[in-house]
């Protein structure tokens, strides 16, 4: 676990006053994932929080969100109905007629009280917030490629007219750290086809070890069809499963930027994850395979250049025997 998440954990195990209790939780919900008569949700990595907010929400409203967890480790919470929503909604001041939710302590009995103010920053920061180990030095640390990459890629959002973000800036670096240092399988050229009346067709074309190949699939939808298609093209390399697939807006808006993670499989076994964000959906979830793909392939030939090294060294090490043997057998007496 990372310093932040022993930080929030031990948090969670505070017993908070009835004020402070409620201060906290608004805290919660205001700064976690959504919080709207449309919507009321959050995602966490961390199970103490995810339980932490589910029994402070149920205890003082005595609505149950539901909780869900992802292969991943990914915690989601959310409150399913509609009616469950504005009761919380209205149990914290608001009648869910608001355009937009802005924060209002006034909501809070007794919100004038400094421990209360302290228990809505906690949770705020128990949902969305960091700390850095004082202890140690962080930074983002990029070498001459990837930095190009990701300057590109910023470049290229801006002459689309995308305002970045800082979340964008970080998400986007933290990607090509976490993307594969070597690319056996790059994409080359992808075309879709949909149609109310056509079955979503998609031609992908990947340069698999400095190779071309191109073919076409259906599927369900277009991300569906490309990675029928990626699968056809790659068969004779290796054979891989979706494990799981999740898509997230970074920010909010319609230009909104896709991050989708992926976990892929081999038939070995072996899995690995994937990354990519994009402006576009269909693009980012191809090259978050592409990702687990390349990681996967990269696994598979370090064991198998691993196997021929043992098999060398077994060879070498019984030839030289061999060979000493032979020559004693052989010395004049």
């Amino acid at each position: 676990m990372s310093f932040s998440s022993d930080v929030k954990t031990e948090l969670t195990g505070l017993i908070p006053s009835a004020c402070c209790s409620k201060a906290e939780a608004f805290g919660m919900l205001i700064f976690g994932r959504a919080f709207s008569l449309a919507e009321i949700s959050l995602m966490t990595e961390i199970q103490a929080v995810a339980e932490h907010y589910c029994t402070s929400i149920r205890d003082l409203t005595g609505v149950t969100p539901e909780l869900t967890c992802s292969k991943a480790g990914n915690y989601k919470i959310s409150i399913p109905t509609r009616v469950e929503r504005l009761k919380i909604l209205e149990y914290f001041g608001y009648t869910g007629k608001e355009i937009t939710l802005r924060i209002n302590l006034s909501n809070l009995e007794q919100s004038n009280e400094d421990c209360c103010s302290k228990a809505f920053l906690r949770g705020a920061f128990l949902v969305c917030g960091s700390v850095t180990d004082p202890e140690k030095d962080y930074h983002i640390e990029l070498d001459d490629n990837q930095f190009d990459t990701v300057f590109n890629q910023i470049k290229s959002l801006g002459d689309k007219g995308k305002c970045i973000t800082d979340d964008d800036l970080k998400a986007i670096a933290l990607t090509e750290l976490g993307s594969a240092r070597e690319k056996p399988i790059k994409l080359k050229g992808l075309g879709l086809l949909c149609g109310a009346v056509v079955s979503p067709t998609a031609t992908v074309k990947l340069e698999i070890d400095g190779v071309e190949k191109e073919t076409s699939n259906t599927g369900v939808g277009p991300i569906d069809a490309s990675l029928n298609a990626i699968r056809d093209l790659i068969q004779d390399t290796m054979d891989i499963e979706l494990e799981e697939y999740n898509l997230e807006a970074i920010n909010g808006g319609t230009d909104a930027l896709a991050d989708v993670f992926v976990i892929s499989s081999d038939n070995e076994g072996n899995k690995s994850t994937g990354r990519a964000i994009k402006d576009d959906v269909v693009m980012a979830s191809i090259l978050a395979v592409l990702d687990s793909i390349n990681k996967l392939l990269l696994i598979k030939r370090s064991s198998e250049e691993l196997n021929i090294k043992l098999i060398n060294n077994s060879l070498d090490v019984f030839v030289a025997k061999f060979l000493s043997n032979i020559s004693e057998a052989y010395i004049p007496v």
